[in-house]
């Protein structure tokens, strides 16, 4: 929390933004999981990061918004949850340049809790796993994006919530 407070209280907060277009402008197809790219284009992935920090963000996201595995299971990457992750965290503090900070991005599963397609265990369960990867790795909070239900993303915050970083959590409606 004293991160945030250290960061707001300084200047404005430029954070990058757009990772999905700017991946399909470097080769990424439709239908192809970004995460996945960690492992496969490392530099097309930092070069973006890169980019960002470049044009002034302070806050730069990692690739890892689809690394949770339901996600990556799904995609046929389940194996690859750690590497996926670490990588991600990895090349985008490489791309800070200790010119910004790092903020891991995870996204939802994918799957509805309503309609009894997973439980909140095995949502909580799958959060807890990523966002420890995450921290981990270096990252220096965890941003939960674009999640569409509430008790997701609830379960969500208080996975990542256990590493002790920060935790920001978006909606989308």
């Amino acid at each position: 929390q004293d991160l945030i407070k250290r960061m707001l209280s300084s200047a404005p907060v430029i954070c990058d933004g757009r990772w999905g277009t700017e991946l399909h402008a470097v080769g990424l197809n439709p239908g192809e999981i970004p995460d996945g790219w960690n492992l496969l284009h490392p530099e097309r992935v930092k070069r973006i990061a890169a980019r960002y920090v470049d044009a002034g963000s302070r806050v730069i996201l990692t690739n890892t918004f689809q690394a949770n595995r339901i996600a990556l299971e799904r995609a046929g990457l389940g194996d690859n949850i750690l590497l996926i992750n670490r990588a991600g965290v990895i090349l985008s503090r490489a791309a800070a340049r200790d010119e910004a900070y790092v903020f891991a991005s995870a996204g939802p599963t994918g799957k509805l809790l309503a309609d009894g397609s997973i439980t909140e265990d095995e949502v909580r369960s799958a959060f807890k796993e990523q966002t420890s990867i995450l921290a981990a790795a270096g990252a220096d909070a965890i941003v939960l994006e674009t999640f569409s239900d509430i008790t997701e993303a609830a379960l969500a915050v208080s996975a990542a919530r256990e590493t002790g970083l920060p935790v920001i959590a978006s909606m989308v409606y």
